[in-house]
């Protein structure tokens, strides 16, 4: 891995620390302002919504924008908005609104920082070295929201309300600082190299920055996520898997108390059965995707999660239900880091933000359904019901876009056969079929 990519890496450990921290902070707050369980369970759903309606535009501004002053300015905001509630706090002042302003503005800044961070990766690491960057990634994230961030966020708060908030805008600030020192990556080649020329489509469209240029590159961008055939499947396909796990999820902590008779002293050591399982996950992709390929290693652990769901749904006790929970978050993390990895390798640079954008809006879309769908279901059929439908809407997808999947799998290989039985192609002949257009 290059130094670049290591300073990239941990500001992302140092942001995610903080994230950690005021992922248990925040509740906590909420619940010293109000005991309605309706307006304090909707705070989850308001850090979904900007990926619902702000995904897109976001993609366009990353695709104009240097990666690096993207993040950047994402965290800039960020620390600002955390350090007015720190002011806040320290004046009394907060309200439950307070909270839900945060919220929506920390999904809002999510939304860029996500998508320029993906595009900068790729081009920080080139296409040979993405899924192992990507696992460090993802893994590093797993560590430092659950082992890390939860506990140091609980302890913070039982000390001061505005402590925790306080460690989190200064983790930003280092993480700002990490990222500025990044190099400037316009135009920048996947691993390096000559900035790539800039297509006709970006230099029209350079030229115009109005609302209809913003709608012409938001159109490209989805336009050539729907005419991917491999893609747009994989789009659809981790929609309804992520509708399912949420749904599945919407419910956990009810679950884990009442139906195994967890105590609440004890919630976290269940709950960190799942950060175990998304380490291992994480570690484990990389040489998923050696030995079995992207796809088809995606394709496993897709069929191995609706095991472990209905594992959950059937647990008879705490042990179990924890083994399965581990099982689960092991297969998110590992399908995670394939499935960004693979988008890397296809979606051309210049499209990167618009590509992406648009693939986080169908599926984060869908996530604030999931959880009130799943409180219905645990309503209405009990606590393990969500775990159950959750495995059977989760197999529907899988098996609805298997075909798809499938015939690029067939595809890629046919292709690699092709390739190993032809002369050495020129250097710049390497690249990964249709990295520059749209299959299908």
């Amino acid at each position: 891995m290059t130094t670049d990519f290591r300073r990239l890496w941990a500001a992302a450990g140092l942001s995610n620390l903080g994230d950690g921290i005021s992922i248990i902070a925040v509740p906590l707050l909420a619940a010293t302002l109000t005991r309605d369980p309706v307006l304090i369970g909707m705070l989850t759903g308001v850090l979904f919504l900007p990926h619902l309606f702000l995904s897109l535009p976001a993609g366009v501004l990353v695709d104009r924008m240097e990666p690096r002053t993207a993040m950047v300015a994402a965290n800039v905001v960020r620390a600002l908005a955390l350090g007015g509630l720190c002011a806040a706090l320290a004046a009394d002042a907060v309200t439950i609104w307070w909270l839900y302003a945060l919220v929506f503005l920390y999904g809002a800044t999510e939304c860029v920082y996500d998508t320029a961070a993906t595009g900068a990766v790729a081009r920080l690491v080139g296409r040979d070295g993405l899924d192992g960057a990507n696992a460090r990634l993802q893994g590093t994230i797993t560590i430092t929201n659950n082992f890390l961030g939860a506990p140091v966020g609980s302890v913070l708060f039982a000390v001061a309300a505005v402590a925790p908030f306080g460690l989190h805008t200064a983790l930003l600030v280092g993480a700002t600082l990490l990222t500025a020192s990044l190099p400037r990556m316009a135009g920048r080649r996947m691993g390096g190299g000559e900035p790539e020329p800039a297509a006709p489509v970006d230099q029209v469209v350079s030229a115009a920055r109005g609302v209809r240029a913003v709608w012409a590159e938001t159109r490209e961008g989805m336009t050539w996520l729907l005419r991917h055939r491999t893609l747009r499947t994989l789009a659809f396909v981790s929609a309804g898997m992520a509708f399912a796990l949420q749904l599945s999820q919407a419910t956990i902590v009810l679950y884990a108390l009442e139906e195994l008779d967890i105590p609440e002293a004890a919630y976290g050591a269940f709950a960190m059965s799942a950060a175990v399982g998304a380490v291992g996950g994480a570690v484990l992709a990389p040489k998923l995707s050696r030995r079995l390929g992207r796809l088809p290693a995606m394709l496993w652990i897709g069929a191995l999660q609706v095991l472990a769901l209905v594992g959950l749904a059937l647990a008879p006790t705490a042990v179990t239900a924890a083994a399965a929970f581990a099982v689960s978050a092991g297969g998110v993390a590992t399908w995670n880091v394939l499935s960004v990895s693979l988008r890397q390798s296809l979606v051309p640079e210049r499209l990167f933000g618009r590509v992406f954008g648009a693939w986080k809006m169908i599926i984060w879309g869908l996530l604030p359904v999931g959880s009130w769908v799943g409180g219905v279901v645990a309503a209405g059929s009990g606590l393990r019901a969500p775990w159950l439908l959750g495995a059977v809407v989760y197999g529907a997808a899988l098996l609805l876009g298997l075909p798809a999947l499938l015939r690029a799998v067939r595809l890629s290989r046919s292709e690699e056969l092709s390739r190993s039985a032809q002369p050495a192609a020129a250097p710049d002949d390497t690249a990964a079929p249709s990295a520059g257009r749209p299959r299908g």
